[in-house]
């Protein structure tokens, strides 16, 4: 049994954030790794398995988790994030300060609306 087994995570951190859901992963968190329908930025970054194509780095950093993809730029997007929250016990997010604020998902509205979420 790994310590933080039953543990719900939503990750939507970029390259700055993501191994911290990889570490809640490794230590038995179900992650959820939400990336833009775009795909994350990381996806690029070298280095690259001899395919030339995959980034190791985004694996590396990403492994253990789920993946899905999320457009918090529409109403259902958000409003699936939101839905996806009342289940989860943490929130992962590296956007920058007052983007979420901006689309009606600020730090406060979260909390207010699941006051058992912890976010980082």
């Amino acid at each position: 049994m790994r310590p933080l087994a039953g543990l719900r995570v939503i990750d939507l951190a970029d390259e700055k954030g993501e191994l911290c859901g990889r570490l809640l992963s490794d230590l038995g968190a179900d992650v959820l790794r939400l990336e833009s329908p775009k795909g994350a930025r990381s996806r690029s970054l070298p280095p690259f398995a001899p395919d030339g194509k995959t980034s190791l780095y985004f694996g590396f950093r990403n492994a253990g988790k789920r993946g899905g993809t999320i457009d918090l730029e529409t109403e259902e997007g958000r409003t699936s994030l939101l839905e996806l929250l009342a289940d989860a016990d943490i929130l992962i997010e590296s956007f920058a300060p007052g983007y979420l604020a901006g689309l009606g998902l600020s730090p406060e509205t979260l909390m207010e609306l699941h006051p058992h979420l912890v976010i980082k």
